[in-house]
């Protein structure tokens, strides 16, 4: 006697429901995990220059590791809005400026190079030789110090674009909900939204034919009317 055997394919949502529940306590061992890589390959860089390559190809495999267990092995996490990683980016910041401090003295007191340089021109006195370190200490970190201020000052931790695209989002949002009528005053001129820098010129045709198409539109509340 031949048996047929047939095999019922469920729907994804239905195997979806069979695994296991992914809490917050996995998502914080994320962070964690991350933040202590990022912290020993911050604050003892010369001590293994390689350490930044190694972690690198352990992201990479890493990345696809989650992957898979985040879709295949877990319920899917529930987003929530955020307006930024939070703590996790303070205690990074903090990390990232005591770095330059530990870096500074690694290489003062254990690099055999400094250290050939401090002999040469310092001499062999003990006490010249720490005073020596503790000058390069202080320029040094001072010189990290003024790069990474002057870095963030000129990066934006916002695209100018995305900023852009945030405020007519708002605007057109206010727009809608109080009823204000679109007038063209509110719109940035042609000057204004060049930024060959951030904003390629696609998006930024886009963003002209939509700042047209409203300017010859009136904003009534619940519905579009041709001016």
């Amino acid at each position: 006697m031949k048996f047929l055997y047939h095999e019922t394919k469920h729907p994804q949502w239905e195997n979806d429901d069979r695994l296991a529940i992914a809490d917050a306590d996995q998502i914080r061992a994320e962070y964690e995990e991350m933040v202590v890589q990022f912290g020993f390959i911050s604050l003892f860089a010369p001590a293994f220059p390689l350490a930044p390559l190694f972690a690198w190809i352990n992201n990479l495999s890493e990345i696809r590791g989650d992957a898979f267990k985040y879709i295949q092995t877990r319920k899917r996490p529930v987003g929530l809005l955020a307006q930024n990683i939070g703590m996790w980016n303070n205690i990074l910041n903090f990390i990232s400026f005591l770095s330059v401090l530990t870096n500074a003295t690694i290489l003062a007191f254990h690099s055999t190079y400094v250290n050939d340089l401090f002999h040469k021109y310092v001499g062999d006195s003990d006490k010249e030789l720490l005073n020596a370190r503790l000058v390069f200490i202080l320029i040094f970190e001072n010189f990290i110090f003024l790069i990474k201020i002057t870095l963030g000052y000129f990066i934006p931790d916002i695209p100018k674009s995305v900023s852009n695209a945030f405020k007519r989002e708002k605007y057109l949002e206010r727009v809608d909900l109080e009823g204000d009528i679109i007038a063209a005053d509110d719109f940035p001129e042609e000057e204004e939204i060049k930024d060959d820098s951030q904003v390629n010129k696609e998006a930024l045709g886009e963003f002209k034919k939509a700042i047209e198409k409203l300017k010859s539109c009136t904003v009534v509340p619940g519905r579009w009317r041709d001016s």
